[in-house]
């Protein structure tokens, strides 16, 4: 059903920068902005339009914003972490600031505000959506006020505005004014899906915050786990669950806030998965534990007694093979009427599958988003969260936010950063045992899986690597498995940081994730040749030689070609970072030279 028509104005705006080179500061030297009348504006920073002379296009489109007498949101892809940067100064003091996940997500110039379309869309890349393309060596100084080239980044600018304004609408329409995804996910359950209360309106669970913390230590996120490191040619594959939260939500989970407390399993073993336990027992592997500095390792321990705390699916997936001993059940939580998301998974299923068959990519993503940002939203931990603002130092009103609780943490744009946590009474807790028993449910398939492939050598939270995966059950289905690449060499520096080459394909070893400014490839001939190496490396940007050098005990420093922006610094920085594999005391010079 159409939604009703909406009341306010929205747009979209993007920057063309300096291209990104290491440590080089990029400043923007064009604006554009959309509106949804189709009104498209610009804000050139140079000469050579009709003899216009030359303006600062930032301090332009500020004006424009400030001039503007009506309430208007504007999105930027990534604008928390970028473009908003660059408008620090006219960013409005005493107004409040949205920061998520260290990301400018809200803030208001005059009488717009500004948002960050990832809000919405998570990571997912405007390419992904749609975008044109541009050699980015005409962004350079030299080259972009050469008239000709000057049109095509016009060109490319408007493109880039289209479609972010065209993916915005169109999740508006369907969704409604929704300010992150997780929120928009949740009140899409409580409204349509979400068990009735008593006058049936949906009803979403509410937690204390002491429930919130008996439960707490329960929540692991996902497992990534080297079993090899180090670089080796060898015949593997690479597989990944078909939706692995989405599959876990098909099956029942903890819904009520509290729980009834016992020192046994309950009899009906049917309910066991969707319980909280807390054991002494023996892992081999089986279960999370939480180290000093947050991050989750598995213990493969014979004999040593360890505490616990797990959930059902994972105990159950541990005695079945044979990875766990129980030596003394401490405590159970038991949970009143479970629920499943069943029917809203299979509505964003359904919805995606249609949205492919009618070529909508749009309707194809957001299905996909709705599927996976649930889940999040019943850890969320209000004692996380901040409330930012900017202020003059010394003003009446910077003397009433220090009185307030507010804590000045410096200057940023030319005020100062004012900081205080979330008060009490706005926090909001659902159900961290919801979240808890789904996160669960998906480490305790991935390891039950891990049991029937042979060769291991990487995981991560719904992938692994391994020699043999035969016995896995593949398919198209939600929880199947399906083959991602067949690869004969790998290269294994440690968590998020690895090289698998694929099979067949050329072995070009100097390629990157990001495309280098100087590249003489197009962007069709580069998309090739990195589907010949799977790849992460976490914080930076390597090349697959490069991680073969770290993979063997090397010390590989990444120049960072894309500035740092902080809510919480006032300069912009460059994070340099050093990747080794740390489980490689001595790096062997000519096995480097005999693999790269």
């Amino acid at each position: 059903m159409p939604r009703k028509k909406k009341s306010y104005r929205i747009g979209v705006c993007d920057a063309e920068t300096d291209p990104f080179e290491p440590g080089v500061f990029v400043q923007p030297f064009i604006w554009g902005v959309l509106l949804d009348d189709g009104v498209y504006h610009e804000f050139d920073s140079s000469p050579g339009h009709g003899g216009a002379p030359v303006r600062d296009g930032t301090q332009a489109f500020t004006e424009w914003c400030q001039a503007q007498a009506d309430p208007l949101i504007l999105y930027a892809h990534n604008g928390g972490k970028f473009d908003y940067h660059f408008l620090r100064e006219a960013i409005e003091a005493n107004e409040p600031i949205s920061v998520i996940a260290g990301r400018l997500a809200r803030c208001k110039i005059g009488r717009v505000e500004l948002r960050d379309s990832l809000n919405l869309f998570g990571q997912t890349r405007l390419a992904d959506f749609s975008k044109e393309e541009i050699d980015y060596r005409l962004m350079r100084r030299s080259e972009r006020d050469k008239p000709h080239n000057r049109e095509l980044i016009r060109k490319y600018l408007k493109s880039d505005c289209v479609n972010l304004l065209t993916i915005v609408t169109k999740f508006l329409e369907r969704y409604g004014m929704q300010f992150t995804q997780a929120g928009a996910s949740m009140k899409y359950w409580q409204k349509h899906y979400a068990p009735r209360d008593s006058c049936g309106r949906g009803y979403v669970p509410k937690q204390s915050a002491a429930q919130f913390q008996t439960y707490a230590p329960h929540f692991f996120g996902g497992r990534v786990q080297c079993f090899e490191s180090g670089y080796e040619k060898a015949e593997f594959y690479v597989v990944d669950i078909n939706s692995a939260y989405p599959r876990a939500m098909l099956d029942s989970h903890p819904y009520e806030p509290t729980g009834m407390v016992t020192s046994r399993l309950p009899r009906d073993e049917s309910s066991i998965p969707q319980c909280l336990i807390e054991l002494d027992g023996v892992s081999k592997g089986a279960l999370p534990l939480r180290s000093g500095d947050g991050s989750l390792f598995f213990p493969e321990d014979e004999t040593k007694v360890r505490r616990y705390f797990t959930t059902g699916w994972e105990l159950i997936a541990g005695l079945d093979t044979g990875t766990l001993k129980v030596d003394r059940i401490v405590r159970v939580h038991q949970f009143g009427t479970p629920v499943d998301f069943k029917s809203y998974i299979e509505h964003f299923f359904n919805e995606r599958a249609n949205a492919k068959l009618a070529g909508d990519k749009a309707g194809d993503i957001f299905a996909k988003i709705f599927m996976n940002s649930l889940y999040g939203k019943w850890a969320a931990c209000p004692t996380r969260y901040k409330e930012y603002v900017l202020s003059d130092l010394g003003s009446d009103a910077y003397q009433r936010w220090l009185s307030q609780h507010f804590e000045d943490r410096g200057e940023w744009g030319g005020r100062r950063m004012l900081t205080r946590p979330v008060p009490t009474e706005k926090h909001r807790y659902y159900n961290i045992a919801t979240a808890a028993s789904i996160t669960g449910w998906v480490r305790a398939f991935l390891w039950r899986s891990l049991q029937k492939c042979s060769g291991v050598l990487y995981c991560d939270t719904d992938s692994i690597a391994a020699r043999d995966v035969s016995a896995l059950d593949s398919g198209k289905k939600l929880g199947q498995w399906k083959l991602e690449a067949q690869c004969d060499e790998y290269a294994i520096a440690g968590k998020k940081n690895y090289a698998f080459h694929v099979a067949g394909m050329a072995r070009p070893v100097h390629v990157k994730r990001q495309k280098p400014l100087d590249a003489p490839e197009t962007r069709g001939e580069w998309d090739e040749l990195r589907k010949c190496w799977k790849m992460a490396s976490k914080g930076s940007d390597l090349s697959p030689r490069e991680m073969i050098a770290a993979s063997l005990g090397f010390e590989v420093l990444n120049r960072a070609s894309v500035p740092n922006f902080s809510i919480h610094k006032n300069e912009f920085s460059f994070i340099d970072r050093k990747v080794r594999n740390t489980w490689k005391d001595i790096a062997d010079p000519d096995a480097y030279e005999k693999v790269a």
